[in-house]
């Protein structure tokens, strides 16, 4: 898939911006403040429906305006969908091929990006915990409706069983039976985790490899509750009854795949206690860029965003990215500075709104 066109009106600090991209890697320049980030954003919100900076998204419009519009067309292989997005202080809808989108998953059915941004560094140090769970849930959320739903239907009975443990007086058959749901989902989830990490794994080094002068051995080492086999649900069962005297006094569910983690190793050791800035740096965007390899057919490749990505690399090191990077079907990277090599890829912000 590919951005052929993008308008924005009152988004940021854009009053009114129109970018055409006509190359594989389009970099943004300018200087700080000018904007760079936000078109970023901008593709980001299409896909998602929100920013990744910022939570309130009234925020997002423009100082003193009512409102802010993106259009533009999105491109799959030899189709074209156009897409509307208007979001005031009351309202926001989303429109592809002129029809309503009723639920924010539905965009799924035309975009996909990934994205990279400074401080994602810091994806596996151990204060990232809750973060790399969101962003593996994210990832495989925009890849599978099974697991969207699955995921939905474990966090709802998740909050009830939670909701039960609260009372004065437990339920004992009602927490059985959201135990026993729990389990069941849980086996599905914890399937298309393991096996997402396992493709993963299977193109992460040669990432590593191309992007960077570092032979060292990346490996996603994932940590599933207990081993998905045909003894899954049973085994599970048994940890949350061993778990419900804890679970009762502190009132909540103590165990399951939401307090599950995954770490990146680099020749073994745990990178975010071991691996120095560059290597975590390096690490993690093999990492983000791995989905985008595990896809076979190009329709279904996303487009990939990367913020500040060139920062605390070296010379060579930035070479071979944005080589590498040249190769895929559409990247978007944002810089202060780029080699004078690479400026007939480059889109200047100033000039881009004039």
């Amino acid at each position: 898939m590919k951005l052929k066109k993008i308008e924005v009106a009152n988004f940021r600090s854009h009053q009114n911006l129109t970018l055409t991209p006509t190359n594989n890697l389009i970099i943004i320049t300018g200087s700080n403040g000018c904007g760079k980030t936000s078109i970023l954003e901008i593709i980001y919100y299409i896909c998602f429906g929100k920013s990744f900076k910022e939570k309130n998204e009234l925020n997002l419009i423009k100082h003193d305006c009512s409102e802010f519009v993106i259009r533009g067309i999105i491109q799959n292989n030899d189709k074209e969908n156009k897409f509307l997005i208007y979001v005031s202080k009351n309202e926001r809808k989303f429109y592809f091929n002129d029809k309503l989108v009723t639920k924010l998953s539905q965009l799924n059915k035309y975009i996909n990006v990934l994205l990279f941004e400074p401080k994602m560094v810091e994806l596996f140090k151990n204060s990232s915990i809750q973060k790399r769970r969101n962003y593996l849930d994210l990832l495989l959320s925009k890849q599978s409706d099974l697991y969207l739903n699955d995921l939905k239907s474990y966090k709802k009975i998740l909050k009830e069983r939670n909701e039960l443990l609260k009372r004065e007086v437990i339920d004992r058959v009602l927490l059985t039976t959201f135990t026993r749901h729990l389990c069941e989902i849980s086996k599905r989830i914890d399937y298309i985790r393991e096996n997402f990490i396992n493709k993963i794994n299977k193109v992460l080094n040669d990432i590593s490899k191309n992007i960077s002068n570092n032979s060292k051995h990346l490996e996603i080492i994932y940590n599933p509750i207990v081993k998905n086999d045909e003894k899954y649900i049973e085994n599970l069962a048994k940890l949350y009854k061993e778990a419900n005297v804890q679970d009762i006094k502190e009132k909540t569910t103590t165990i399951g795949i939401h307090k599950e983690d995954y770490k990146l190793n680099i020749d073994g050791k745990d990178i975010g206690i071991f691996g120095s800035q560059a290597e975590n740096r390096l690490g993690v965007l093999s990492f983000v860029l791995s989905p985008y390899f595990i896809l076979k057919k190009d329709v279904e490749k996303p487009i990939i965003l990367l913020d500040d990505v060139l920062s605390e690399l070296d010379k060579n090191n930035q070479i071979r990215l944005l080589e590498f990077l040249k190769k895929l079907n559409q990247v978007f990277l944002t810089s202060t500075s780029v080699d004078e090599k690479y400026h007939e890829f480059e889109v200047n912000i100033e000039k881009s709104q004039n």
